[in-house]
């Protein structure tokens, strides 16, 4: 089969221990064992997971890569759990120790007030192990080598949290939020807001754009006409929910006169006026 003619979106589950990139470059082997051609296989992601986090990644396929900034550009929700009375330098569980303090006084109202504060826009400083880059070099590699990082606060939104579980230490939690929220800074800045302190324990990524959970592939799934299928079965899904998000950025941007040439892609130039899907969470 050759594969110009597998192009498009399409949702893949990623396991923990994996790097998004890392994940790629598995189903790119994959797909090279079956084509028949040297024609080159064009991938990308619509927004990075931690290595040990896990859920919905959207990946894009030779022409499907123009579409993704319409999903880097979109909301998330994640399913996550923290743990209080330990900070860690990476704010996850994997870090080395920063501190540990007392947490037998936090309450779940303390949490919902914490919570109901917290939801819409804020100013969130990201963690200093990240991917996120100055002066060429990730912040995280920075530190490694020993260079003090202080990572700059950046404006992001909160559209909703809820509590699933809460047993002292452990609390479990839904999210919904804007791009460039880090949920592990969420968690430490909730530690510290308790008068504890606190790491994340487990992150899943649970919906992006029109994507959940259940549509995911998994990696064995990731073959030629499993890849083929998939984009198929969730066209429209992902044709409107771009056209949606297109919409948006230019209505944004039309009184300050700024084309998007981020989202420029051939298909998307004409504007059509749509109501916001239920999956979409903007305020």
């Amino acid at each position: 089969m050759s594969i110009t003619r597998l192009q498009g979106i399409f949702p893949v589950f990623k396991p923990r221990g994996i790097t998004s990139s890392q994940l790629l470059e598995v189903i790119k082997t994959k797909l090279n064992k079956e084509i028949t051609n040297d024609t080159p296989i064009k991938m990308g992601h619509g927004g990075t997971l931690d290595i040990n986090a896990t859920g919905v990644l959207v990946v894009g396929i030779n022409d499907g890569c123009s579409k993704l900034p319409a999903f880097l550009d979109g909301s998330k929700v994640y399913r996550s759990s923290c743990v209080f009375g330990r900070a860690t330098d990476s704010y996850n569980k994997e870090g080395k120790t920063i501190m540990e303090k007392s947490y037998d006084h936090i309450t779940l109202s303390d949490i919902n007030n914490f919570a109901t504060a917290l939801k819409g826009q804020v100013l969130q400083k990201p963690p200093p192990f990240s991917a996120l880059k100055f002066q060429g070099k990730r912040l995280s590699d920075l530190v490694r080598e020993g260079t003090p990082v202080d990572p700059k606060p950046r404006i992001v939104n909160c559209y909703d949290f809820k509590v699933i579980e809460f047993v002292l230490p452990k609390l479990t939690f839904e999210l919904s939020c804007s791009k460039g929220f880090y949920v592990r800074s969420l968690v430490h800045d909730l530690g510290l807001a308790l008068d504890s302190c606190a790491y994340l324990d487990e992150l899943e990524r649970t919906r992006q754009g029109p994507f959940e959970t259940n549509h995911c592939l998994v990696m064995e799934d990731c073959t030629v006409s499993g890849i083929k299928q998939k984009i198929i079965d969730m066209w429209q899904s992902t044709e409107e929910y771009v056209d949606c998000q297109m919409t948006m950025y230019r209505s944004l941007n039309a009184s300050k006169n700024q084309f998007p040439v981020k989202h420029k892609h051939d298909g998307y130039n004409k504007i059509r006026k749509k109501q916001w899907h239920k999956w979409e969470f903007v305020k």
